[in-house]
């Protein structure tokens, strides 16, 4: 099918060309350099499990290299990282007339995206203020609420999600994404003799735009959700559900935001089963939950029928 837009066509041969570059960089590391872009257009934030060494702030440093105002915010966070780290202080000067100024700059709210490390970690205030950060994209200024220009921010995290947490912190990450160490023996090789020097792509390929994204982002919101594909989310929600998994409706209906952009990505102008993989990232909360809606997702990928849930009887019905 066409792309949804023809006036978008350059943005969205950019944006694969910035992934086609990082994928030649980092094997075995597609889903996330993919969901990654696909958030940013969307505007939502991921949150990247894995274990220390998986390449996960590099993947993230190289896109941002190649994304023009990106102005990245980079911190690694623990029990006592305070506001003021990443806020930014109060200016003194100010504080004496009794007038609370935050100094921003090179601070999160002046970031479009972050990288945030270990961010589960957060606590107390700073609990509070990340939270109001990613669901508003506001912050405290003076005692008014100012807008922040965040875009997506990108949280990483060893800890293994069965042990209690800041759920609500946890809940603002539409997309979770696994990260291991390289799997294939054939590519951890390649990865450990490897001399072939790419560092010149990023020079020979232009940074992608802010305004881009946004191009992408609009002409995103008109790629279509056919019947046939809500009836299919319907069911995907009712087989969660069976399982004793309860995703929120909230997340539900972000996520359309996300399957619009894979479409688009992809060069279609609806979208189509196979999208419905989004999924596999978004409806878990724990390491047991991920294995029950990996499998769900996976033969609902397969299955060529459509089941949809009468929602007065909760009956089933194939077609």
């Amino acid at each position: 099918m066409q792309s949804p837009s023809i006036t978008n066509t350059a943005a969205l041969t950019h944006a694969k060309q910035v992934m086609a570059y990082l994928n030649r960089k980092y094997l075995e590391r597609r889903d996330i350099i993919q969901y990654a872009m696909v958030s940013m257009i969307a505007g939502e934030h991921v949150l990247l499990l894995g274990p220390p060494g998986a390449a996960k702030s590099a993947i993230i440093n190289d896109l941002c290299k190649m994304i023009d105002g990106a102005n990245l915010f980079q911190y690694l966070l623990n029990t006592h990282t305070s506001v003021d780290e990443l806020l930014g202080p109060f200016d003194q000067r100010e504080a004496q007339y009794g007038r609370f100024k935050r100094l921003t700059q090179h601070k999160l709210p002046e970031a479009r995206i972050a990288f945030l490390d270990e961010i589960l970690h957060a606590t107390g205030e700073t609990l509070n203020s990340l939270l109001e950060l990613l669901n508003e994209r506001t912050y405290i200024q003076q005692g008014q609420k100012v807008k922040a220009p965040l875009i997506s921010v990108f949280g990483a995290t060893n800890e293994d999600m069965t042990k209690e947490g800041p759920q609500a912190l946890y809940d603002r990450f539409l997309l979770r994404l696994q990260i291991s160490y390289l799997q294939d023996a054939a590519n951890f090789r390649s990865f450990l003799v490897d001399r072939v020097d790419r560092s010149n792509d990023e020079y020979l390929l232009a940074p992608l735009q802010i305004s881009e994204l946004m191009q992408l982002r609009g002409a995103a919101s008109h790629v279509l959700i056919p019947e046939a594909m809500i009836d299919c989310i319907v069911e995907i929600r009712h087989e969660c559900k069976a399982k004793g998994i309860y995703p929120s409706d909230r997340r539900f209906k972000q996520s359309l935001k996300l399957l619009q952009v894979a479409a688009l990505l992809d060069g279609r102008n609806q979208i189509e089963r196979n999208d419905l993989q989004l999924y596999q990232h978004i409806l878990w909360s724990d390491e047991h939950e991920r294995k029950i809606v990996t499998d769900i997702i996976s033969q609902f990928i397969k299955s060529e029928s459509v089941v949809t849930v009468d929602a007065k009887s909760n009956e089933t019905h194939t077609s």
